[in-house]
């Protein structure tokens, strides 16, 4: 935030001509302030190259070396999330559950999706974890739950993506409609494969395109174990979901530390993201 908001403040501005070589040379530089700037004042200020770097101890009498002139200045408003939920948008949660035959088979202790009555599974405690909090981001306090990687009850095949509680409707109510629904779903299918995340991507990106104007934002939690499957097919969803500008955050939740690094394919902080494959 230029001069930390205080429109008061006066600031140094340097202009240089610029070098394709790198030698850069220094025109001059001039103060001044926002508010002499949006009230009109100052619309044109004179440039000064003496005395020291950027004119500051400049004698009155020398000649000015060039005239800045400011053709067009606003105000931007940069909003935060905060600003927006605030605001009134709304919060849609999606959750999808990792059951690849790579988390071990349930009936087993050695599987991250092992139930007792002592103890619950690593991916219940996840589940907790994320949702325990998310639930009062969202006021109809409702989840859309989902499954992949799995044969569910009626097929052959695996499922790329299937409604958690088994049922035509995913709807879930808060974190006991998603335990109930994971509770439900674990002895009833079969861990099978492989762990592709695209499918999931999109369906959450078709939810989301379906309000464009602000008022929704899709929040999407994939919990999972292992390496991703079908990495460069991720990789197009994701980038096709920010090309149409719909509104997704993708969060990863991974089991086993090992498999940290399928995630740091994913980070654009540095640079966008990129596929060697046209989006969708």
């Amino acid at each position: 935030m230029l001069c930390g908001g205080n429109k008061q403040r006066p600031f140094l501005i340097e202009c240089w001509d610029h070098e394709s070589n790198g030698s850069h040379q220094f025109i001059g530089s001039c103060m001044t302030s926002a508010e002499e700037i949006l009230s009109g004042r100052k619309t044109s200020i004179p440039l000064f190259h003496g005395g020291s770097r950027g004119g500051l101890l400049c004698c009155v009498s020398h000649r000015n070396s060039g005239i800045l002139h400011f053709t067009h200045f606003q105000i931007i408003e940069r909003y935060t999330f905060l600003d927006f939920i605030q605001a009134g948008t709304q919060l849609d949660f999606t959750v999808a559950i990792d059951l690849t035959a790579s988390n071990g088979d349930p009936r087993k202790p050695s599987s991250l999706h092992y139930i007792s009555n002592k103890a619950p599974s690593q991916y219940e405690v996840a589940i907790r974890a994320m949702i325990d909090i998310c639930q009062y981001y969202n006021k109809a306090n409702i989840f859309n739950a989902f499954g992949f990687g799995a044969i569910i009850p009626g097929q052959r095949k695996a499922s790329p993506i299937f409604n958690l509680n088994l049922s035509h409707n995913g709807e879930a109510f808060g974190l006991q409609g998603v335990l109930e629904a994971y509770h439900q779903c674990i002895p009833m299918v079969q861990l099978y494969g492989p762990t592709n995340f695209a499918p999931v991507v999109l369906d959450a990106a078709k939810r989301a395109s379906e309000t464009l104007d602000g008022t929704r934002y899709q929040i999407l939690l994939i919990i999972t174990d292992g390496a991703i499957s079908d990495m460069a097919n991720t990789k197009r969803a994701i980038i096709g979901v920010s090309v149409i500008h719909v509104m997704l955050e993708w969060t990863t939740i991974n089991i086993c530390k090992e498999v940290e690094n399928s995630k740091n394919h994913f980070e654009s902080e540095r640079k966008n993201l990129q596929s060697t494959v046209p989006p969708p």
